[in-house]
């Protein structure tokens, strides 16, 4: 997953294998600072750091298409593919927020 994801990066902006690590790596922290770990990682726990594009992907792919964008604009200062990140990073984060609570209900207090 994470070498079609470094491939397809590559290709959009040259960017070397130890750019796309720092680069992924630090996509990551930043998604787990503004969602936290519960959200980003499919079993719940940290979310580890890669160490190559061999590594196994320690997030969802829903959100791998952003972290692509936000690569590009690490490697170039292209600002739209800043805003691109985030905008895909808050719809993969409401996708799988959804898939959480659907059909669950919040209970009033009983007097």
């Amino acid at each position: 997953m994470l070498k079609q994801l470094f491939a397809s990066v590559r290709e959009r902006c040259g960017v070397t294998q130890r750019e796309f690590v720092e680069y992924f790596n630090s996509s990551v922290c930043f998604l787990r600072a503004r969602y936290g770990d519960e959200y980003i990682t499919a079993d719940g726990t940290d979310a580890h750091l890669i160490a190559d594009e061999n590594s196994p992907s320690p997030i969802y792919e829903v959100y791998l298409d952003g972290i692509a964008d936000n690569i590009v604009y690490l490697k170039s200062g292209d600002e739209a593919r800043r805003v691109d990140f985030i905008a895909k990073s808050e719809y993969a984060y409401r996708t799988l927020w959804r898939s959480r609570v659907k059909n669950k209900r919040v209970r009033g207090e009983s007097w």
